[in-house]
């Protein structure tokens, strides 16, 4: 399994867009997870999630997924202009062992 592309990816109103491919043989399950960095009290820097959502990969085709976004996701697409910089976390839960991928993408609004 792995991120097809690790730029920008397009946001209609709400749900972002990324595309998975499987890269092994069998089937592959797991979560993928928008976080970004926001600053909490007294400065300290937090990772929040602002959108996720499970997927089931069967076939060695690209699939584009559709991930929500949360309030804090919207707002912050909003306050940034149409542009927001997150973290992408893939975490493969099937087949064993567990493994994570991480990428940083570009948010950014449709025209």
């Amino acid at each position: 399994m792995g991120l097809l592309r690790s730029g920008e990816v397009c946001v209609r109103p709400t749900p972002a867009a990324p595309r998975l491919r499987r890269t092994g043989a069998g089937r592959c399950r797991g979560k993928l997870t928008l976080t970004v960095r926001v600053r909490g009290k007294h400065g300290h820097v937090l990772a929040r999630a602002i959108g996720s959502t499970r997927f089931v990969l069967s076939s060695t085709a690209a699939i584009t997924l559709r991930v929500g976004l949360n309030a804090l996701g919207r707002s912050l697409l909003r306050v940034g202009h149409g542009r927001l910089r997150a973290s992408l976390v893939v975490v493969r839960t099937s087949p064993l062992p567990v493994k994570a991928q991480s990428a940083t993408i570009r948010l950014r609004t449709a025209r």
